[in-house]
C-alpha cells in the first residue's frame, strides 16, 4: 500500500503531507471493488446490500473547476475556481478539493475536472517517488476505513458549496471514536514507618 500512496503523491505532483488524504481515497475506491475475499463481491455490496455507483469517481490530485454559487460572487467575477481535487467527504454526497490561491478546503457536487492535468502546488514539485518518503518515516499500515482529513465543523477553511443532505453511507466512511486519553498512573505514596508505641513505666512495687 505504501508503494501505491507514493504513486499518487508522485503522479499528482502533491507533497507528502498529503499522503492521509491519498489513503482515504484509495480506500474509498477499494470498497467499490470486487474482491476475492468476498467471491466476486465488493466491501460496499457487503455492507449495504447493494451495488454501488461509480460515476462519482475522479483520479486523485486533477485538476477540477468548482462552480461559484451566485451569492457568493459579483457580477463580472469568473464562475468557477480552480482546485485540486482531494478526494471524498465522508458524510456528504460530492467532492473534497484545495484551492491553492486561496488556500482554502471547500467541498462541492458541482465541479468539472480535467483529469489529465495535475497541477499541484506551487510551493511544491516533486522530482521523484523518493520525495515522498521522508527519511526515517515508518511504514503506512493499511486500516479497514476511510477516516476523513478535514475537520468541516472546526476548520474556518473549509467550505461547503450547494450539497445536498448527508446520505446514507455514513457508516462506511464514518469517522473513527475518539478515545479519550488515559492520565497517567500517579506513583505510589511511600509513607515513613510510624514510631513504636511509647511503653507505660512498670508500676510501683
Amino acid at each position: 500500500m505504501g508503494g501505491d500512496i507514493s504513486a499518487m503523491l508522485y503522479e499528482a505532483q502533491l507533497p507528502p503531507s498529503l499522503w492521509g488524504e491519498a489513503l482515504a481515497t484509495q480506500i474509498h475506491v477499494w470498497n467499490r471493488l470486487p474482491t476475492f475475499s468476498l467471491k466476486g463481491m465488493t466491501p460496499y455490496e457487503a455492507w449495504f446490500k447493494r451495488k454501488p455507483n461509480g460515476s462519482h469517481l475522479r483520479v486523485w490530485g486533477c485538476l477540477a473547476y468548482v462552480f461559484i454559487q451566485k451569492d457568493k460572487r459579483r457580477s463580472l467575477q469568473p464562475h468557477m475556481e480552480k482546485c485540486v481535487f482531494m478526494g471524498y467527504p465522508s458524510s456528504y454526497k460530492g467532492w473534497k478539493f484545495y484551492n491553492a490561491t486561496t488556500q482554502k478546503h471547500l467541498i462541492s457536487e458541482h465541479a468539472e475536472f480535467d483529469e489529465g492535468i495535475f497541477p499541484g502546488l506551487a510551493k511544491y514539485k516533486a522530482t521523484s517517488p523518493a520525495d515522498h518518503t521522508p527519511p526515517g518515516s515508518p511504514p503506512l499500515v493499511p486500516v479497514s476505513t476511510s477516516v476523513p482529513m478535514l475537520d468541516l465543523e472546526g476548520d474556518s477553511d473549509v467550505e461547503v458549496i450547494a450539497l445536498r443532505t448527508p446520505h446514507a453511507e455514513l457508516p462506511l466512511d464514518a469517522a473513527l471514536p475518539e478515545r479519550t486519553p488515559t492520565p497517567p498512573a500517579s506513583p505510589a505514596i511511600v509513607h515513613a514507618p510510624l514510631p513504636a508505641p511509647a511503653q507505660d513505666p512498670p508500676p510501683d512495687l
